[in-house]
């Protein structure tokens, strides 16, 4: 079902969303994390039911175990949390979420083989409100999917048909030579169909894509084509490709919307391939994430962090995935930021940090950690274990439960300020300049 917008609760949903993408994360070593949501209204009324699953390949969980899964402080076995980490609160919390907005969660698993979790929640829609269809840069656009990956290829090709955009997918690059004998313009000339853009997963072999790319401007049909490329964001070498061959643009996987919305709204189709701009003006354009290995700005000013006045931060969290998140909302502004694992490793940092200024000025605690958490670990600060002088250092709590006593239990405990998991950029920023003010 289309609409436009549906009527829930966001954070919750996020949340939701979120906690399960960490577990899938964090238990799949191999393959692939799948996500999928449907929209089935009810008979009457205007509510329908959120159905959304996250599908992974990882360990798997034994049967056994499965009824006491969303349990607190329940993993699977012992050897999980020493080898993963975590408390086992992520998946209760998903429940009490899924139950506060009218559903539940159930979960089908093999071990060896993956999990898959299921999340169904009561929404209010608007029957009337329907998605509209974007304005693209001509009608008629044909675009061909080049990636080994088939849920890839499948998210890809459903998105663009809602476009009344035609697709054309192949597995590889050898496949899409053979398949469309690009090289033999007169076989193809009447029924090959006008490629207006190439969505290109990049191969390992570079000098593949130079053959691939030489095919396709040899060709009538594909002359002009658009090549984008796919990357992976670990890729360090995705931003040098686009100026060794006639690329356009290099884009994280998975695409976002917006991403296919840009190159496809993009004018000058079908023009001279020397009308593209400089590879040197090409920008990453994907959803505010400007990941610095597909930067081409030359001239991006990087913040002076020889300035005496910032702050040092710590962050205690026990998720790497966290740390890494939180860790770079705070340093994008250019403060200084040391991560501890748990509360001990912190009271610990406290206890040996320097004075002046570099000492600490506020600390980001994550609430659920082994070991020690972030309850006890302020009521030690506030006791003075770390020192006389981080008594009163502002402390702001971050927990995955967002529930109004949550907070209260954190004010109570000694904490001065409170973020909910998933945290906003902006919020964490607001939020520590507004303590770094006081």
């Amino acid at each position: 079902m289309n609409v436009a917008t549906i009527k829930s609760d966001p954070n919750r949903i996020q949340q939701i969303i979120t906690n399960l993408l960490s577990n899938a994360v964090k238990f799949t070593d191999n393959g692939e994390i799948r996500i999928k949501a449907e929209l089935i209204p009810h008979d009457k009324g205007e509510t329908a039911a959120l159905c959304m699953t996250v599908e992974d390949t990882g360990i798997g969980i034994p049967d056994a175990k499965v009824p006491h899964l969303f349990d607190l402080f329940t993993q699977v076995d012992a050897s999980t949390t020493r080898r993963y980490g975590g408390t086992g609160l992520g998946l209760s919390i998903t429940k009490k979420l899924c139950q506060l907005l009218g559903g539940d969660i159930s979960v089908k698993t093999e071990v060896g083989k993956g999990s898959c979790f299921s999340v169904v929640c009561e929404v209010g829609y608007d029957k009337n409100s329907e998605l509209n269809k974007p304005t693209l840069a001509k009608s008629h656009m044909c675009c061909l999917i080049v990636d080994s990956n088939a849920s890839t290829r499948k998210a890809m090709q459903a998105q663009l048909e809602r476009w009344n955009v035609s697709v054309l997918c192949v597995s590889s690059i050898d496949e899409a030579i053979t398949e469309f004998s690009f090289m033999d313009d007169a076989h193809q000339e009447h029924s090959a169909p006008l490629i207006d853009v190439v969505f290109l997963d990049k191969p390992t072999d570079p000098t593949a894509i130079y053959g691939f790319c030489q095919s396709l401007r040899n060709a009538k049909r594909t002359k002009h084509s658009r090549i984008v490329l796919m990357t992976l964001m670990a890729d360090m070498d995705a931003a040098s490709d686009i100026s060794k061959f006639e690329i356009e643009a290099s884009y994280p996987k998975p695409l976002a919307t917006s991403d296919l919305l840009s190159v496809l709204q993009k004018t000058n189709f079908n023009k001279e391939v020397s009308s593209y701009p400089d590879t040197n003006s090409v920008r990453n354009t994907a959803d505010n994430f400007e990941p610095k290995a597909l930067l081409i700005d030359q001239h991006r000013v990087e913040p002076d962090l020889s300035v005496k006045d910032l702050a040092n931060i710590l962050l205690v969290e026990d998720n790497e995935i966290n740390q890494l998140v939180a860790t770079s909302v705070i340093e994008s502004e250019g403060y200084r930021v040391d991560v501890a694992k748990n509360g001990v490793e912190a009271i610990a940092l406290l206890t040996q940090s320097k004075h002046g200024s570099e000492a600490y000025k506020i600390i980001f605690m994550d609430c659920q950690m082994p070991e020690m958490d972030g309850f006890e670990a302020t009521r030690l600060i506030r006791k003075g274990e770390a020192g006389e002088r981080y008594k009163t250092i502002p402390i702001i709590a971050m927990t995955a439960n967002a529930m109004q006593s949550d907070k209260e239990k954190c004010m109570k405990t000694g904490m001065d300020d409170f973020l909910a998991k998933p945290i906003k950029h902006e919020e964490v920023i607001f939020t520590l300049k507004n303590w770094l003010s006081k």
